[in-house]
Order: C-alpha cells, then structure tokens, then sequence
C-alpha cells in the first residue's frame, strides 16, 4: 500500500514537471526570452541638438539631427561607436554648418550590419557654436533595426 501510494505521488508531480517544461520550451521557440526583441528603436542626443529621425541599411546608419542652440553650429565629426563586436563604423567627418533650428541629415558608414538585426551604439557629435574655434561634444545613444 505505501509503495502505491508513494509512486502515485511521485507520478504527480513528475507530470506536473512535464508540463511546466513543455509551457517553457513553447514560450522558448515563441521568442519570449529574446528581450532584444521588445526594445524599440530610438536615438536621443543631448543638448543643443535632437534626434528627429533615423534608420539603418547593411552599409549606414542615419540620423537628422536638429540644432537647437539658439545660433548656427558647425558640425564637424558624427561618430557611432560601442555597436557590438561584428559591427564596426566610421566616423562622417565632413563639416556642416546647421542653422538654428533646422536639421540635417548625417550617414556614418558602417561594415558588419546585418539585415533584420537590431544595433545598439553610442553616438559622439562634435561642433562648434556660431564664430567659436573650440570644439565641443554632444553625446547620446542610438537602437536600430537594420532593414
């Protein structure tokens, strides 16, 4: 008698652990533990410029930065860097006077993009403000989907 009833307990449970595992592996081949899937895109930058847009292909990542400086900054360097070990870019050097207000779109070029796959990187522009000589730096961050 205690035999059965201890093997009856123990098929109990033992059933109750297949499904927990078979609820788990769905939910596994579903995607739900893959975070990277949920986050949205998006690309802030600190002042005196914002990001209004921005998109990725297998070559470039781009983004219209709007000036909001309260006067014309010239931008000299767009950099996307920290983006993950196969994807690596280069730095957009060539200078772009922005008036206030107004945006511009800058692309970096990128190798190692891959279609469908989402990039993380950290954005570093710098500029100078109106007639000024000393550069200076925005930072911020960008999430993309490459399409």
């Amino acid at each position: 008698k205690r035999g059965q009833a201890a093997m009856e307990f123990l098929m109990t449970y033992g059933w109750a652990i297949l499904a927990a595992a078979v609820v788990i592996a769905a939910l596994a081949a579903f995607g739900v533990f893959t975070p990277g899937k949920f986050v949205a895109a998006r690309c802030t930058v600190s002042a005196p410029f914002g990001c209004t847009e921005h998109s990725a292909t297998t070559s470039q990542i781009s983004m219209v930065l709007q000036n909001g400086a309260g006067e014309a900054v010239s931008i000299t360097s767009v950099a996307i860097t920290n983006t993950g070990t196969a994807v690596t870019c280069s730095a957009n050097s060539v200078a772009t006077i922005v008036e206030d207000g107004n945006t511009v779109q800058k692309d970096v070029t990128c190798t190692g993009l891959t279609s469908g796959k989402k990039v993380k990187g950290d954005i570093s522009i710098t500029y100078t403000k109106g007639t000024g000589v000393l550069p200076m730096n925005s930072a911020g961050s960008i999430i993309v989907t490459v399409a």
